[in-house]
This record gives C-alpha cells, sequence and structure tokens, in this order.
C-alpha cells in the first residue's frame, strides 16, 4: 500500500507542476512548454516501467516497526538540531541569530546579505574549508529527518512533549531558511510532511473524498502565502510589469491579480523548467545530427564544451529561474543511459519497498527516491544541496550495503 501511496503522491505532484503551467496568467505562448511535459511524462513512464520490473512471488505485508524513544532523546537531539543550525547560519550568512531575527521583525530579508556574503566568504573556498558548515547542516538536517519519520511513523509511545521537541527541530531547519531569506528548507518540510501522510494514510481514495483533505488544502494555502510573503519581503512592491525573465511576464488583464502574481512567481521555479527543456530538446538536441550523437554519449562537458544551464550563457533569457535537473543527468551521462539510471531508480525503489519490516533507513532511501524523481523536470534538489547529497548516498549505500552484501532477505 506505501508503494501505491507514493506513487499517486508523485502523479500529484506532476499533475500540480502541469497545472500551474496551465493556470498561470503568463503572456507567452503555453504551447513553448509543451514539449518538456511531454518529455517530463516519458521520464515518468520509464520511473514507473523500472517499479513494476521488480516482481515478487508472494503478497507482502509490510510493517512500520515500533521504535519507542524516551522524551530525553527528542530533548536532546532538538538541542544539537538548533546548536547545529546556529552554526551553519554563522558559517554560511556570517550572522548570529539576534541579527537574524532583529532583521525578520523589522520586516528586512536576509537574502542579499547571504548572497553577497556567500559570493564574497564562501563560494570560492576550498571542500576542506568547508567542512564544518557542511556537517552542521547534515545534522540539523538529518535529526529533522530521522525523528520526523520516527515520531509520526514508528514510535507508539507518542505524547504532547515529543510532539513539541520535533517542532522544533523543525524551527531548526527554518531558522536557518529564514537567516538566508530564502524558502527552500519551508519547502523541503512541506514536502517531507505530505510525503509522511501519505505513508500513513491506508486508503488514498477514502482520504481523497474525506474532509481531511481540506486539511491539507488550508496547509497548501498556508505554504504558498508564506512563500508570497518571502518573495514580498525579497523583492519589495516595486515589482509593476512582473517579469521572471523576458520569457514570463504577468498579464494585467487577469481578473484576479493577487492570485495571478502568485502564479506567475511559482512559473519561475516550476514552470520555466519545463521551457527550458522545451528549448534544450528543439534548439539543441534534436537541431542537429551531431547534437544528437553529442548527448547520446556521457561526459558532454567534455566533449562538447557544455553544461548545465548552458543556454542560459546563450541567447536564452533564464533570469534567476530554474532549470530541470535531467539536463544535467543527460549532460554527464548521455540520454541513453540517463534512462537506464531512471529506470534503476524505480527498480530500486520497488525493490526496497518490498521489505516486510521497513526501519527508519528505508524509508529516508525512499522519500529520496521520491525527490529525486520529482526533481527530474524542474531543478536538482539532491546533488546541488551538499546535505542531501550526503544523506541520500549513506541512505543508498547503507540500504544497497545490506541487501548485497549482508543477504538481508527482500522478498
Amino acid at each position: 500500500m506505501i508503494k501505491k501511496n507514493l506513487i499517486i503522491l508523485l502523479l500529484f505532484a506532476y499533475l500540480s507542476l502541469f497545472l500551474i503551467i496551465l493556470i498561470s496568467p503568463i503572456k507567452s505562448d503555453k504551447s513553448d512548454y509543451l514539449s518538456g511535459v511531454i518529455f517530463s511524462i516519458i521520464l515518468m513512464l520509464i520511473f514507473l516501467i523500472g517499479v513494476s520490473s521488480f516482481r515478487v512471488n508472494k503478497k507482502i505485508i509490510i510493517r512500520l516497526e515500533n521504535i519507542p524513544s524516551s522524551n530525553l532523546e527528542y530533548f536532546s537531539l532538538s538541542v544539537i538540531a538548533f546548536l547545529s543550525s546556529f552554526i551553519s547560519i554563522n558559517f554560511y550568512t556570517g550572522k548570529s541569530i539576534d541579527v537574524v531575527f532583529a532583521n525578520i521583525l523589522l520586516g528586512y530579508s536576509n537574502y542579499n546579505d547571504y548572497q553577497n556574503y556567500f559570493e564574497q566568504n564562501i563560494l570560492g573556498l576550498p571542500i576542506h574549508l568547508k567542512v564544518m558548515g557542511i556537517i552542521s547542516q547534515v545534522a540539523t538536517k538529518s535529526i529533522c529527518l530521522y525523528f520526523a519519520f520516527k515520531f509520526f511513523l514508528f514510535d507508539n509511545e507518542k505524547n504532547k512533549f515529543k510532539l513539541t521537541m520535533v517542532f522544533l527541530m523543525f524551527v531548526s531547519y527554518v531558522i536557518f531558511s529564514l537567516a538566508r531569506g530564502t524558502f527552500f528548507e519551508i519547502f523541503e518540510i512541506s514536502i517531507i510532511l505530505i510525503f509522511i501522510l501519505f505513508v500513513r494514510i491506508k486508503n488514498v481514495t477514502n482520504f481523497l473524498i474525506s474532509r481531511n483533505n481540506i486539511l491539507v488544502l488550508g496547509f497548501v494555502i498556508i505554504i504558498l502565502s508564506m512563500y508570497q510573503h518571502n518573495i514580498n519581503l525579497r523583492y519589495g512592491e516595486a515589482e509593476v510589469d512582473l517579469c521572471i525573465s523576458r520569457l514570463i511576464c504577468y498579464d494585467e488583464d487577469f481578473i484576479l491579480p493577487a492570485i495571478g502574481k502568485l502564479f506567475t512567481k511559482l512559473m519561475g521555479y516550476f514552470g520555466f523548467p519545463f521551457l527550458y527543456m522545451s528549448q534544450f530538446l528543439e534548439e539543441y538536441m534534436f537541431y542537429s545530427l551531431v547534437n544528437f550523437t553529442t548527448l547520446m554519449l556521457p561526459f558532454s562537458p567534455i566533449t562538447a564544451d557544455i553544461s548545465p544551464r548552458f543556454l542560459c550563457d546563450a541567447s536564452f533569457d533564464c533570469g534567476a529561474s530554474w532549470s530541470p535537473f535531467i539536463e544535467k543527468i543527460i549532460i554527464n551521462f548521455g540520454l541513453p543511459f540517463s534512462l537506464v539510471i531512471i529506470f534503476l531508480i524505480g527498480f530500486i525503489y520497488s525493490m526496497v519497498l518490498s521489505v516486510n519490516n521497513l526501519r527508519i533507513i528505508h524509508l529516508i532511501f525512499i522519500y529520496y527516491i521520491f525527490l529525486f524523481v520529482f526533481s527530474l523536470p524542474i531543478n536538482d534538489f539532491i546533488y546541488s544541496v551538499s546535505s542531501n547529497a550526503i544523506i541520500f548516498s549513506v541512505s543508498a549505500l547503507y540500504v544497497l550495503w545490506f541487501k548485497f552484501y549482508k543477504n538481508v532477505k527482500f522478498n
């Protein structure tokens, strides 16, 4: 049931991306996005073929092991989460926590300060000088992930104190987001909570027709309102002709300006990558036989001197928008092997969910597979974020090690 639920969630996620493109009141022609949308559907189908390729000979009854923990454990790890978050904030922004909150109370976005500090002090540092910042970020995120999964899915001895500690763990992660003036960490927490919800649901159909989905809708509205507020703080109210780039501009004739501007801003993150992918396919990959042949082979940065977002350096105006994760994969591994990778990701997803007694590490790994597939058409949420790359890699090594080398039985 968990496997089916998460596939449904993934399909809902892709459908939401398509709806953002369809609903957004922008001046450009929506047909320009079609190639990117079709290609993303093909990627999803390849993943689903991989999922269905792993078959078992008997019905699997998946159980979530009960892993009770003391209040002291929850409290101790919440303190560590806060301490590591404060270290991350100081490392990546150069600010103390009191300055961060003072700016927030004054209605001042920390985004520009963070960008300037990061560019001048962090960007050019060798990796060994970034270790402390990376470790502290991994610590905060892994604690939040582990205890969110543990409390909501594995701990049968829940109480209000533990719930408060989990909430504070999330707060420690959100503070890092506020210190940078970004929304990414809040976006991640939203995905984690919705992922956990779909793991817990026993019958998705009943849930969707019940009143409970109103709570999910309310949660989404709150998150979108927070996103809108964050963007307004960052850029102010000076935007008259709202353009994400020259290719995505708000249509002032739209009858609901507040909603229209919100969806136009969302287009910069979740819609523009489909336009970029269409351009990548039509104006580069299939533009000439030489280009097509180049992208059939791995290591395109060496053979063709191209890199992710290379179209942005040409005449294609990307602005500050995201570009699709799949472009990076194709450029580095070639199209055929990229499709093989997506197939294998689906196969491994299905294989891991054949474990009778799922542990927290299994679901953390499955969460990152979900995030990987979701990010394919929009942006690299895995390897562009060092903490995600490390946690994903460690969870993958652990799960696959015990599968292939420790002979743990997967049905």
